[in-house]
């Protein structure tokens, strides 16, 4: 288990993005979720969800003014789409599984944390975690993750995610 942490916008996504390109490359199987923001005016408009083992993407949200405390809508069947890539049927057998990003709806059980849950019950796969450094403690500590087995990598690219 690997905890890719850092700021907010500090290239995390692009990150794990280039990870899974390389490791591809290899003849890996890379299995699980990218979630690349959506920017307008030098402004977060919302999110897409990348299936990494298919390439599909889908429309995951948009920013809605006004909403709180996460200013965004989700759409439900995009949801739906990504738990089933987080499912352990489509990530058993994986080199790599990623999850951008576990965050505040995980830390309240919704989002992905129901398929998190299942996730930590594979053994084999190396998998990635994108959290916000803000939030990796309490991360670790949600998901029962002892430090002993876990590598907090925290990143700083510079870059929007």
């Amino acid at each position: 288990m690997i905890l890719l942490t850092g700021d907010r916008h500090s290239g995390k996504t692009g990150f794990i993005l280039e990870l899974a390109r390389q490791t591809r490359r290899r003849g890996r199987r890379v299995t699980g979720i990218a979630c690349p923001g959506l920017w307008k005016n030098n402004m977060r408009n919302g999110f897409e969800l990348l299936e990494l083992d298919t390439g599909r993407r889908h429309l995951l949200s948009m920013r809605v003014p006004g909403l709180r405390p996460i200013p965004y809508m989700f759409d439900a069947l995009s949801m739906e789409r990504g738990k089933k890539a987080l499912s352990v049927h489509r990530c058993r057998g994986a080199d790599l599984i990623i999850v951008d990003e576990v965050g505040p709806l995980e830390l309240k059980g919704q989002g992905w944390a129901p398929c998190l849950h299942s996730l930590l019950q594979l053994s084999e796969p190396v998998q990635v975690w994108v959290v916000r450094r803000s939030l990796a403690k309490q991360v670790r500590e949600h998901f029962h993750i002892r430090t002993e087995h876990q590598q907090q990598l925290l990143f700083q690219y510079g870059k929007k995610e």
